[in-house]
């Protein structure tokens, strides 16, 4: 039988209670209470068994827990979930909105508002156009601003309409007709009159633009062609309308980014213009549409009757402006008028000749205004023989005529008969023809058809003058 040695045993039993004694009594006491455990943010520190021992805290920014059931992002707990930022482009990074949500957006400092204003030249009238757009191109919240009126008033006779307009992405040329492709960016179809240098045609067109899928930003070339129609006021006597178009080439290309950031109406859609409702919700896709409300509104873009220029300008044009060298329209009442600048301007103009005719010789004077009013001015012309000849026999004027070309402007039908010297008539004529605008230039000839007998026969012969380029005016109001 195996014998154990005591003192052996308990050796080994007082070696096994060191050691216990050492691992249970080894630690150092941190507390005696909770107070005694210093506390951090978003942990509770509490004393079990003179040990202090931390607990998360949830629901809270800085547990180093990014917790997304209690709405913690980037953009409310930097601390948890690390930053918002980082950029995607040049000028796309992601940024914080006003809701707390981390999103691609861009900066409102890097965005520039660009405007090119410039006149056109077209078969018709003159217009200066101005193109707005923004630098970088947001495709969610940006639109294309044009804005297009008459250089002057002279322009705006000839009563252009605004038919579309397009914004156009260029693609290059063609490889089987040679012709540069066109892809519509935007385009909106109109009926709009350009009536006014003071009341232009104001668009905002939305683009259609898809960057490409492995980037937030993309370059592109852009064109705007604009269509119209006008009455050439050259012919007004062809008032068929024709058509015209510009297209103009942008130098620079267009940099169009795509955000996430949530869609949004701007603060303000108002238009002033008291003839649209101002609109925009999600079925606008957030941008301003403006409709025209029904019914009769000065400002719809049609001259409707009871209008006038001077009761609605911005519809009908405007009345108050000069017309050639003497005249201008002003507003009488609800009507716009034709009227003298100043009639000091008015002076008087004699012509004086002696011409044979038959076997007596005439002093042949003419007198006339300049300008001259078609209402209340005529052409005077005083004939007094000055010399007879031996063999003279009497001359009678049958008739008076005033043309411009073969253009008949007024005609008299008299019976004046000249036998001595010393016999003098003045003969008046008035003319008598259509003015189409309160001033036009015109090149007259009077002409005077007188008879005379000469060995038993009647000679039947005229005499004419030219006046040179006079001024016509027909004033409407004085």
């Amino acid at each position: 039988m195996l014998t154990i040695n005591r003192r052996y045993i308990f050796a080994v039993i007082a070696f096994i209670l060191i050691l216990v004694c050492i691992a249970g009594c080894g630690k150092k006491k941190e507390c005696t209470t909770n107070a005694d455990c210093n506390q951090k943010e978003c942990f509770t520190n509490s004393c079990v068994k003179g040990q202090c021992v931390s607990a998360v805290v949830e629901d809270c920014c800085g547990n180093l827990k990014c917790e997304a059931q209690f709405g913690e992002n980037k953009c409310t707990c930097e601390k948890d979930c690390g930053k918002c930022s980082g950029k995607q482009g040049q000028f796309v990074e992601f940024l914080c909105t006003k809701q707390n949500e981390c999103v691609l957006g861009i900066n409102a400092s890097n965005v520039e508002e660009k405007t090119i204003t410039e006149k056109v030249t077209t078969k018709g009238p003159s217009l200066l156009v101005t193109y707005t757009y923004e630098y970088p191109f947001d495709v969610q919240s940006s639109s294309f601003k044009i804005s297009l009126q008459p250089e002057s008033l002279a322009d705006a006779d000839f009563k252009a309409e605004i038919t579309r307009i397009q914004v156009l992405e260029k693609l290059g040329k063609s490889k089987t007709k040679g012709s540069q492709e066109i892809n519509i960016l935007g385009e909106e179809e109109l009926k709009k009159p350009l009536v006014s240098k003071n009341y232009p045609v104001n668009e905002e067109i939305m683009l259609q633009v898809n960057p490409a899928t492995n980037t937030s930003e993309e370059k592109m070339g852009i064109s705007v062609r604009v269509e119209f129609s006008y009455i050439d006021a050259s012919h007004p006597d062809q008032p068929e309308r024709q058509t015209d178009s510009f297209q103009k080439d942008f130098n620079e290309d267009f940099l169009f980014v795509k955000t996430t950031m949530p869609p949004a109406c701007p603060k303000s859609c108002n238009d002033n213009n008291s003839c649209t409702v101002d609109l925009c919700s999600a079925s606008t896709s957030y941008f301003c549409t403006h409709r025209l409300k029904t019914g009769l509104c000065c400002g719809n873009g049609v001259c409707e009757t009871g209008e006038t220029k001077c009761t609605c300008p911005m519809d009908c044009g405007d009345c108050e402006q000069d017309f050639g060298n003497y005249m201008e329209y002003v507003c009488a009442g609800f009507q716009c008028l034709a009227k003298l600048k100043d009639t000091n301007d008015i002076e008087k103009k004699t012509l004086m000749e002696e011409k044979q005719l038959g076997a007596f010789t005439f002093l042949i004077k003419s007198e006339y205004d300049l300008p001259f009013d078609v209402q209340s001015s005529s052409f005077k012309t005083t004939v007094e023989v000055i010399e007879k000849g031996e063999s003279a026999t009497p001359v009678t004027i049958k008739r008076l005529q005033l043309l411009n070309g073969i253009e008949l402007l007024g005609e008299e039908i008299v019976s004046e008969v000249f036998n001595e010297v010393g016999d003098s008539t003045t003969l008046t004529i008035a003319p008598d023809f259509v003015m189409k605008n309160p001033e036009i230039t015109l090149n007259p000839t009077l002409k005077i058809y007188y008879e005379l007998t000469q060995r038993n026969q009647t000679i039947v012969n005229s005499y004419s003058k030219n006046f040179g380029n006079i001024v016509f005016v027909k004033p409407e109001v004085t």
